[in-house]
């Protein structure tokens, strides 16, 4: 819905780190942006978010995501 609603006022898919509440759903855990690293670091659940984030993500990329949108 988010995804959704920012195409339709922007006219454009949103940039990653423009959703960073959906993040855990599509990012590399190996490979975070800055943005994403520090959502992780702000709610204090690196490790716990880390391990969700290889076992049992969502979507392989945000291009899978933003498909599914």
């Amino acid at each position: 819905m988010y995804v959704r609603r920012f195409r339709a006022k922007w006219d454009r898919d949103p940039k990653p780190e423009e959703i960073r509440e959906y993040f855990p759903l599509f990012a590399d855990p190996e490979h975070l942006c800055g943005v994403h690293e520090s959502q992780m670091r702000l709610m204090g659940t690196w490790d716990k978010s880390l391990e969700w984030m290889k076992d049992t993500r969502v979507y392989r990329s945000y291009e899978e995501f933003l498909d599914d949108c």
